[in-house]
């Protein structure tokens, strides 16, 4: 069941009936988004007004989709004395825009589950967004930026399907993807600016790169370490 390399938009897993589906409203109704979570039943959106919201998510085996109300730039969630932004474990989750910002090692940070980001931009960790223990994402229309190390780290046989998104501006590689069974498939997509490479294959990592924009990285475009070079495929990008 690859949802997220299908090509389609994943959708929450349907839950019976849409009118019992209940909309928690951040800070209205609950004063954090992570009281509007804990209270959140399946298939729940949690709706976030404008503000900073300095908290780490901690999101266990939820089916729950996290919604910004109103102009990005105004809805900032802000991982907490250098703490992730959010950790998921297993469920399904949704974010959608909301700029996302830590100091720590990581922004968002996946284990066991499935999230999807559509319309966001996540910045100032050391790694923008990580996915372990073979984790699914889907990126659409967001950015990832000004991380300290890489933007994505795809590593423990995770898979994650990247399109129309720009990684920019990070310290190391845009992209990293590694260790046996991880998959990425990038497609129109912008890689600029990063100071590695902008995308990178090692361990077995996989994947397939179409359509994108790889041009003005420190190191290069492209990376495949030996063990990768069989398993990606790579047509029709910018890279010079």
């Amino acid at each position: 069941d690859d949802m997220a390399l299908s090509g389609q938009t994943p959708l929450l897993p349907p839950q019976g009936n849409s009118e019992a589906r209940q909309i928690l409203r951040v800070p209205s109704m609950y004063p954090t988004i992570m009281d509007a979570v804990r209270r959140a039943g399946m298939d729940d959106t949690v709706l976030v007004s404008p503000g900073h919201y300095r908290e780490t998510l901690d999101i266990r085996d939820k089916v729950v989709e996290i919604a910004g109300e109103g102009k990005m730039q105004e809805l900032l969630l802000e991982g907490r004395d250098g703490a992730p932004a959010m950790v998921q474990e297993g469920g399904f989750v949704r974010i959608c825009n909301l700029l996302v910002k830590s100091t720590g090692n990581t922004g968002l940070e996946v284990n066991k589950g499935r999230l999807v980001i559509e319309d966001c931009n996540v910045s100032g960790s050391g790694v923008g967004l990580a996915l372990y223990g073979a984790s699914e994402a889907t990126l659409r229309r967001s950015v990832v930026c000004r991380c300290h190390q890489c933007g994505i780290l795809i590593t423990a046989g995770s898979r994650a399907m990247v399109e129309f998104c720009s990684v920019f501006e990070n310290g190391g590689k845009g992209i990293l993807v590694t260790d046996p069974g991880s998959h990425l498939h990038l497609t129109r997509s912008m890689l600029s600016y990063n100071q590695g490479f902008g995308l990178a294959f090692d361990q077995e990592g996989e994947g397939s790169v179409e359509d994108n924009d790889l041009r003005n990285n420190a190191q290069g475009p492209l990376h495949c370490g030996v063990a990768s070079l069989s398993k990606v495929e790579v047509g029709n990008n910018l890279v010079a």
